[in-house]
């Protein structure tokens, strides 16, 4: 996953802005 990748959440108080496309796909991935 691209968020294992680039972040880590118990580290890092503010999540790197992710790719527009990954985005798109988890969203409609929530909506679907």
């Amino acid at each position: 996953l691209w968020f294992k990748e680039n972040c880590n959440p118990y580290e890092d108080e503010i999540l790197p802005a992710a790719p527009a496309e990954l985005v798109t796909e988890l969203a409609w991935r929530y909506v679907f």
